[in-house]
Protein backbone atom coordinates (compact mmCIF):
# COMPACT_ATOMS: atom_id res chain seq x y z
CA UNK A 1 0.00 0.00 0.00
CA UNK A 2 2.82 2.42 0.89
CA UNK A 3 4.52 1.87 -2.46
CA UNK A 4 1.23 2.47 -4.27
CA UNK A 5 0.69 5.77 -2.44
CA UNK A 6 4.28 6.85 -3.13
CA UNK A 7 3.93 6.11 -6.85
CA UNK A 8 0.61 7.94 -7.01
CA UNK A 9 2.03 11.01 -5.28
CA UNK A 10 5.13 10.89 -7.48
CA UNK A 11 2.93 11.02 -10.58
CA UNK A 12 1.09 14.03 -9.20
CA UNK A 13 4.26 15.96 -8.39
CA UNK A 14 6.25 15.22 -11.55
CA UNK A 15 6.18 17.15 -14.80
CA UNK A 16 4.89 15.60 -17.99
CA UNK A 17 8.39 14.22 -18.59
CA UNK A 18 8.14 12.23 -15.36
CA UNK A 19 10.65 14.20 -13.31
CA UNK A 20 10.42 16.55 -10.34
CA UNK A 21 10.66 20.30 -11.02
CA UNK A 22 12.78 22.47 -8.73
CA UNK A 23 9.87 23.89 -6.71
CA UNK A 24 8.61 20.38 -5.91
CA UNK A 25 12.12 19.35 -4.85
CA UNK A 26 12.17 22.24 -2.39
CA UNK A 27 8.80 21.26 -0.88
CA UNK A 28 9.86 17.63 -0.56
CA UNK A 29 13.13 18.58 1.13
CA UNK A 30 11.23 20.63 3.69
CA UNK A 31 9.07 17.58 4.36
CA UNK A 32 12.11 15.31 4.56
CA UNK A 33 13.82 17.67 7.02
CA UNK A 34 10.69 17.58 9.16
CA UNK A 35 10.77 13.78 9.05
CA UNK A 36 14.34 13.90 10.34
CA UNK A 37 13.32 16.20 13.17
CA UNK A 38 10.60 13.70 14.06
CA UNK A 39 13.24 10.92 14.10
CA UNK A 40 11.56 9.05 11.26
CA UNK A 41 14.07 6.52 9.81
CA UNK A 42 15.33 7.43 6.35
CA UNK A 43 13.89 4.32 4.75
CA UNK A 44 10.46 5.23 6.14
CA UNK A 45 10.41 8.79 4.82
CA UNK A 46 8.08 9.06 1.83
CA UNK A 47 9.56 12.43 0.91
CA UNK A 48 13.07 10.95 0.67
CA UNK A 49 11.87 8.04 -1.48
CA UNK A 50 10.05 10.40 -3.85
CA UNK A 51 13.09 12.68 -4.10
CA UNK A 52 15.26 9.74 -5.14
CA UNK A 53 12.75 8.26 -7.60
CA UNK A 54 11.86 11.65 -9.04
CA UNK A 55 15.47 12.63 -9.75
CA UNK A 56 16.71 9.41 -11.38
CA UNK A 57 17.23 11.35 -14.60
CA UNK A 58 20.26 13.02 -13.03
CA UNK A 59 22.14 9.71 -13.01
CA UNK A 60 21.39 9.19 -16.71
CA UNK A 61 22.31 12.80 -17.45
CA UNK A 62 25.73 12.57 -15.74
CA UNK A 63 26.60 9.24 -17.36
CA UNK A 64 25.69 10.47 -20.84
CA UNK A 65 26.88 14.07 -20.77
CA UNK A 66 29.89 13.90 -18.44
CA UNK A 67 31.21 10.40 -19.18
CA UNK A 68 29.77 9.95 -22.69
CA UNK A 69 28.31 6.54 -21.86
CA UNK A 70 25.43 5.66 -24.15
CA UNK A 71 25.12 1.91 -23.60
CA UNK A 72 22.21 0.30 -21.74
CA UNK A 73 22.86 2.25 -18.58
CA UNK A 74 20.72 0.21 -16.19
CA UNK A 75 23.09 -2.77 -16.60
CA UNK A 76 26.26 -0.84 -15.78
CA UNK A 77 28.03 -0.71 -12.45
CA UNK A 78 28.35 3.03 -12.97
CA UNK A 79 24.57 3.32 -12.87
CA UNK A 80 24.42 1.58 -9.49
CA UNK A 81 27.18 3.86 -8.20
CA UNK A 82 25.21 6.85 -9.49
CA UNK A 83 22.02 5.73 -7.76
CA UNK A 84 23.81 5.39 -4.43
CA UNK A 85 25.36 8.82 -4.96
CA UNK A 86 21.93 10.28 -5.69
CA UNK A 87 20.62 8.94 -2.39
CA UNK A 88 23.69 10.41 -0.66
CA UNK A 89 23.00 13.76 -2.31
CA UNK A 90 19.42 13.70 -1.03
CA UNK A 91 20.63 12.96 2.51
CA UNK A 92 23.30 15.69 2.54
CA UNK A 93 21.64 18.52 0.59
CA UNK A 94 21.12 21.81 2.42
CA UNK A 95 18.00 23.64 1.25
CA UNK A 96 19.42 26.93 2.53
CA UNK A 97 22.67 26.64 0.59
CA UNK A 98 21.36 28.67 -2.34
CA UNK A 99 22.37 25.91 -4.76
CA UNK A 100 19.72 24.06 -6.74
CA UNK A 101 19.45 20.41 -5.84
CA UNK A 102 20.01 19.23 -9.42
CA UNK A 103 23.33 21.11 -9.51
CA UNK A 104 24.43 19.70 -6.18
CA UNK A 105 23.31 16.15 -6.98
CA UNK A 106 25.06 16.10 -10.37
CA UNK A 107 28.32 17.10 -8.67
CA UNK A 108 27.97 14.36 -6.04
CA UNK A 109 27.10 11.74 -8.67
CA UNK A 110 29.98 12.79 -10.91
CA UNK A 111 32.50 12.74 -8.04
CA UNK A 112 31.38 9.29 -6.87
CA UNK A 113 31.64 7.83 -10.37
CA UNK A 114 35.11 9.34 -10.70
CA UNK A 115 36.03 7.76 -7.39
CA UNK A 116 34.67 4.44 -8.68
CA UNK A 117 36.91 4.69 -11.74
CA UNK A 118 39.91 5.53 -9.60
CA UNK A 119 39.30 2.49 -7.45
CA UNK A 120 39.08 0.07 -10.37
CA UNK A 121 42.15 1.70 -11.90
CA UNK A 122 43.94 1.65 -8.55
CA UNK A 123 47.66 1.50 -7.97
CA UNK A 124 47.66 -2.27 -8.37
CA UNK A 125 46.17 -1.90 -11.87
CA UNK A 126 44.05 -4.98 -11.38
CA UNK A 127 41.47 -3.72 -13.85
CA UNK A 128 42.38 -1.96 -17.07
CA UNK A 129 39.30 -0.44 -18.73
CA UNK A 130 40.63 1.83 -21.48
CA UNK A 131 44.07 2.18 -22.99
CA UNK A 132 45.10 5.72 -23.91
CA UNK A 133 48.54 6.60 -25.17
CA UNK A 134 49.27 9.54 -22.88
CA UNK A 135 52.82 9.95 -24.22
CA UNK A 136 51.58 10.68 -27.75
CA UNK A 137 52.99 14.04 -28.89
CA UNK A 138 50.35 16.61 -29.76
CA UNK A 139 52.73 19.54 -30.22
CA UNK A 140 56.40 19.54 -31.13
CA UNK A 141 58.42 22.73 -31.50
CA UNK A 142 61.56 20.84 -32.45
CA UNK A 143 63.03 20.94 -28.96
CA UNK A 144 62.61 17.82 -26.83
CA UNK A 145 62.01 20.01 -23.77
CA UNK A 146 59.09 21.72 -25.51
CA UNK A 147 57.24 18.63 -26.71
CA UNK A 148 53.65 18.65 -25.50
CA UNK A 149 52.11 15.23 -24.94
CA UNK A 150 48.50 14.22 -24.45
CA UNK A 151 48.91 13.91 -20.67
CA UNK A 152 50.14 17.52 -20.58
CA UNK A 153 46.84 18.73 -22.02
CA UNK A 154 44.59 16.90 -19.57
CA UNK A 155 43.30 18.86 -16.60
CA UNK A 156 43.43 16.76 -13.47
CA UNK A 157 40.76 17.99 -11.03
CA UNK A 158 41.38 15.11 -8.62
CA UNK A 159 42.07 16.53 -5.17
CA UNK A 160 44.88 14.33 -3.88
CA UNK A 161 44.06 14.97 -0.21
CA UNK A 162 40.30 15.41 0.04
CA UNK A 163 39.40 12.27 -1.86
CA UNK A 164 41.71 9.83 -0.09
CA UNK A 165 39.10 8.25 2.13
CA UNK A 166 41.33 5.97 4.15
CA UNK A 167 43.23 8.10 6.67
CA UNK A 168 45.89 5.45 7.16
CA UNK A 169 46.54 5.40 3.42
CA UNK A 170 46.82 9.20 3.35
CA UNK A 171 49.32 9.16 6.22
CA UNK A 172 51.45 6.59 4.40
CA UNK A 173 51.41 8.66 1.22
CA UNK A 174 52.41 11.84 3.06
CA UNK A 175 55.30 10.09 4.77
CA UNK A 176 56.54 8.71 1.46
CA UNK A 177 56.78 12.15 -0.16
CA UNK A 178 59.94 12.76 1.87
CA UNK A 179 61.79 10.18 -0.23
CA UNK A 180 61.22 12.14 -3.45
CA UNK A 181 63.72 14.65 -4.77
CA UNK A 182 63.22 18.26 -3.67
CA UNK A 183 61.82 19.27 -7.06
CA UNK A 184 59.47 16.28 -7.20
CA UNK A 185 58.16 17.00 -3.70
CA UNK A 186 57.84 20.71 -4.53
CA UNK A 187 55.75 19.93 -7.62
CA UNK A 188 53.38 17.56 -5.79
CA UNK A 189 52.98 19.77 -2.73
CA UNK A 190 52.15 22.83 -4.83
CA UNK A 191 50.07 21.07 -7.49
CA UNK A 192 47.74 19.42 -4.95
CA UNK A 193 47.93 22.16 -2.31
CA UNK A 194 49.33 19.86 0.38
CA UNK A 195 50.36 21.15 3.83
CA UNK A 196 48.14 24.25 3.54
CA UNK A 197 49.72 25.36 0.27
CA UNK A 198 47.54 26.97 -2.39
CA UNK A 199 47.01 24.53 -5.32
CA UNK A 200 48.81 25.72 -8.44
CA UNK A 201 48.70 24.77 -12.12
CA UNK A 202 51.70 23.20 -13.82
CA UNK A 203 52.30 26.49 -15.62
CA UNK A 204 52.39 28.41 -12.34
CA UNK A 205 54.86 25.92 -10.88
CA UNK A 206 56.97 26.15 -14.04
CA UNK A 207 57.09 29.95 -13.66
CA UNK A 208 58.26 29.60 -10.03
CA UNK A 209 61.02 27.12 -10.94
CA UNK A 210 61.79 29.02 -14.16
CA UNK A 211 61.54 26.03 -16.45
CA UNK A 212 59.18 24.75 -19.16
CA UNK A 213 55.78 23.33 -18.38
CA UNK A 214 56.82 20.11 -20.10
CA UNK A 215 59.64 19.69 -17.57
CA UNK A 216 57.12 20.13 -14.74
CA UNK A 217 54.83 17.58 -16.36
CA UNK A 218 57.64 15.04 -16.58
CA UNK A 219 58.67 15.78 -12.97
CA UNK A 220 55.06 15.33 -11.84
CA UNK A 221 54.68 12.03 -13.72
CA UNK A 222 57.93 10.70 -12.25
CA UNK A 223 56.96 11.83 -8.75
CA UNK A 224 53.58 10.08 -8.94
CA UNK A 225 55.22 6.92 -10.24
CA UNK A 226 57.76 6.94 -7.41
CA UNK A 227 55.04 7.60 -4.87
CA UNK A 228 53.09 4.65 -6.24
CA UNK A 229 56.14 2.40 -5.91
CA UNK A 230 56.81 3.59 -2.36
CA UNK A 231 53.18 3.10 -1.32
CA UNK A 232 52.52 -0.29 -2.90
CA UNK A 233 53.34 -3.53 -1.11
CA UNK A 234 56.39 -5.31 -2.54
CA UNK A 235 54.25 -8.16 -3.86
CA UNK A 236 52.68 -5.82 -6.42
CA UNK A 237 55.98 -4.43 -7.74
CA UNK A 238 57.99 -5.57 -10.73
CA UNK A 239 61.65 -6.40 -10.25
CA UNK A 240 62.65 -3.04 -11.72
CA UNK A 241 60.25 -1.19 -9.41
CA UNK A 242 61.53 -3.10 -6.39
CA UNK A 243 65.10 -2.09 -7.19
CA UNK A 244 64.09 1.56 -7.53
CA UNK A 245 62.17 1.42 -4.24
CA UNK A 246 65.17 -0.05 -2.45
CA UNK A 247 67.41 2.68 -3.84
CA UNK A 248 65.05 5.43 -2.68
CA UNK A 249 64.71 3.98 0.81
CA UNK A 250 68.47 3.43 1.09
CA UNK A 251 69.15 6.99 0.02
CA UNK A 252 66.83 8.17 2.79
CA UNK A 253 64.59 11.25 3.17
CA UNK A 254 65.35 14.17 0.87
CA UNK A 255 62.90 16.69 2.34
CA UNK A 256 63.16 17.72 6.00
CA UNK A 257 60.00 19.84 5.86
CA UNK A 258 57.92 16.68 5.34
CA UNK A 259 59.21 15.22 8.62
CA UNK A 260 58.48 18.51 10.37
CA UNK A 261 54.88 18.42 9.13
CA UNK A 262 54.45 14.76 10.09
CA UNK A 263 55.77 15.36 13.62
CA UNK A 264 53.71 18.51 14.19
CA UNK A 265 50.50 16.82 13.10
CA UNK A 266 51.15 13.42 14.68
CA UNK A 267 50.77 11.74 11.29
Amino acid sequence: MRQYLINKRLQQLCNDDGYLPNDKNILLFKEYNQDKLNNIPRQDSDARTILILGNQRLVYFVLKSKFEIHAKLDDLEEFSVGQIALAKAVDTYDVNSGIRFVTYACKVIMNDIKMFYRKINSLSNTAERTKIFFDETVQDKGNSDDKLTLKDTIKDDYNFVEEVVDREELNRIIKNIKYLSKNEAFVLVNYYGLFNHQPKSQKEIADILQCSRCNISRCYTLAVEKLKILTLSDEYLTEEQSILKEKMLTKGPQNDFIDTFVNENNV
